[in-house]
C-alpha cells in the first residue's frame, strides 16, 4: 500500500516538472529580421514575452516607423504611433483560411542562419507551381503560429505555412517565395535572434498615449 502511494506521488512530481519544462522551453526574446520584395528591403523586430508580442517596423536610419502590440491570449491587436502618441485598436478578421494544394518535402538539408542550425522544408503550390522554401529551427516558438492565425494575413507564404500545419515548436529563419520560373519574388530572413526576459512594459500601451477613434 505504501509503495503504491509513493508511486502515485512520484508520477505527480514528474507531471509537475514536465509542465515546468514545457513552459520553460517557450522562446522569449528578440528577433531581428529583414523582408525583401524586389529592390525594397524592410527591417522588423519581434519582441516576445509569453503570450505578448511587440512588432516594430524600422526604417533604413534605424528609427521605428510603427509599433504593433499583440496579446495572443486575449486576441487583442493595437497599433501605436510613437510620433503622435496615439493608438488604434485593430479589428480581428473573421475571414477563414483557405488550404492550398501543396507538395511538401521536409528535407534533411542543413544551413546555419544567424548562428542557428536550420533544416530545409519546401512546398510547391500545385496550381500556380510557385515554390516556397523554409529554413526552420525547433525551439518552442509557440507564438508564431498563434500570431499568424490571429493576424489572418493574406500573403501566400503565410497561407502556405498554415496549410502545412507546422507544429508550434518550429519557426522559419528564412522564408522565400519563388515563381514557377524559379525567380525570387520575396524573402524574409532572420538577422539575429537573442533569448531574453523582457520587461512587461514593452508590451503595454504607454499611459501618455491617446486612443484615436476611427472616422
Amino acid at each position: 500500500m505504501m509503495s503504491k502511494q509513493i508511486n502515485i506521488i512520484l508520477i505527480g512530481i514528474l507531471f509537475v516538472f514536465s509542465g515546468l519544462t514545457l513552459k520553460a522551453s517557450q522562446f522569449n526574446g528578440i528577433i531581428h529580421f529583414q523582408k525583401i520584395d524586389g529592390i525594397d528591403t524592410t527591417l522588423y523586430k519581434y519582441y516576445v514575452k509569453d503570450k505578448y508580442l511587440r512588432i516594430e517596423d524600422i526604417n533604413d536610419k534605424g528609427d521605428v516607423n510603427g509599433i504593433m502590440l499583440i496579446d495572443i491570449e486575449q486576441a487583442n491587436i493595437v497599433m501605436l504611433s510613437s510620433t503622435k502618441k496615439v493608438y488604434i485598436n485593430v479589428p480581428i478578421s473573421s475571414k477563414k483560411h483557405t488550404n492550398l494544394n501543396l507538395d511538401v518535402d521536409k528535407t534533411n538539408d542543413e544551413m546555419n542562419v544567424a548562428g542557428i542550425n536550420c533544416v530545409l522544408w519546401t512546398a510547391t503550390e500545385k496550381t500556380t507551381k510557385n515554390r516556397y522554401e523554409f529554413w526552420v529551427h525547433k525551439n518552442g516558438y509557440t507564438f508564431f503560429n498563434e500570431m499568424l492565425h490571429l493576424l489572418n494575413r493574406e500573403e501566400a507564404i503565410a497561407n502556405v505555412w498554415i496549410t502545412m500545419a507546422v507544429k508550434d515548436d518550429y519557426f522559419p529563419f528564412i522564408g522565400a517565395t519563388y515563381s514557377n520560373t524559379g525567380e525570387l519574388i520575396s524573402k524574409i530572413e532572420i538577422i539575429s535572434i537573442v533569448e531574453d526576459d523582457l520587461p512587461i512594459e514593452m508590451f503595454l500601451i504607454p499611459n501618455d498615449y491617446q486612443l484615436m477613434k476611427r472616422q
